[in-house]
């Protein structure tokens, strides 16, 4: 059950809605906390690559 019910964190925001993701990831207070903060891997890179 909990194999099919819990996901990883970037396969959650790959699935959810792009424009939902979008309209709340892109804002300035946000940007800045996570870029200052987020550890270098594939969650960051894909934040990078909705933003742009």
């Amino acid at each position: 059950m909990k194999k099919v019910t819990h996901k990883d964190m970037l396969t959650i925001l790959k699935e959810i809605d792009q424009e939902f993701l979008l309209q709340t990831i892109n804002r300035e207070q946000f940007k800045k906390y996570f870029f200052e903060n987020a550890e270098e891997g594939e969650i960051k890179e894909y934040i990078k690559k909705i933003l742009k």
